[in-house]
């Protein structure tokens, strides 16, 4: 998980058409560039000529460093090979605007997710929810300021709605142990409006 701060409130992933080429571009507190081509068919893309750049400035603050090289290495590393994408609609009735997710899967198996629910430093850095322990073998909790009266959603990658629990207080376990390994989105809201999607990785 990229930290949040000033000098990097989210990082970013865009696949920009120029008519030419295709260009991404992703920001952490570097920036990283480079021209690719998509195969359809097999939902892959690849860098062209297996060149992606970034630029090598250091961040003001200091942990900032430590994820740009952790995020950078896997694009960097595995830059000859192409990189599966999965996209991922959520079908939420709560939600005015559509949810995306896209999870990036290079070569080696790593996996990097972004998302366009969290669209401000503001509402990201304000969340009111966490969630713990995660990754959760059987149950977890929500730990909310305000303690009562959430709403928890649970989706699964292909954006259905598998799970409805209402009336959740920071006390109550949240069972999943009969769902399968992988990674879910559990969209959290509360009688006081303040609204949030997690990612949950069940072992």
């Amino acid at each position: 998980m990229p930290p949040v701060n000033s000098e990097m409130p989210f990082v970013s992933l865009s696949f920009d058409d120029n008519l030419i080429d295709i260009e991404l571009w992703t920001q952490a507190c570097n920036t990283g560039f480079g021209y690719v081509t998509f195969d359809e068919d097999n939902e892959t893309f690849s860098f062209v000529d297996g060149i992606f750049d970034v630029t090598l400035s250091l961040c003001d603050i200091p942990v900032n460093d430590i994820f740009d090289t952790k995020y950078f290495s896997f694009y960097l590393n595995n830059v000859a090979n192409p990189y599966l994408t999965y996209i991922i609609y959520i079908d939420d009735p709560n939600s005015n605007e559509e949810l995306l997710s896209i999870e990036v899967i290079s070569a080696n198996g790593d996996s990097a997710f972004y998302n366009n629910w969290l669209l401000s430093t503001e509402e990201f850095s304000t969340s009111k929810f966490k969630i713990f322990p995660n990754p959760v073998s059987d149950s977890f909790y929500i730990f909310s300021i305000f303690n009562k009266n959430m709403d928890v959603l649970i989706y699964d990658i292909t954006g259905k709605l598998i799970l409805t629990k209402n009336d959740i207080e920071s006390q109550d376990a949240i069972n999943i142990e009969n769902l399968n390994a992988g990674v879910y989105f559990v969209h959290i809201s509360d009688e006081q409006g303040n609204v949030t999607i997690e990612r949950v990785v069940k072992n």
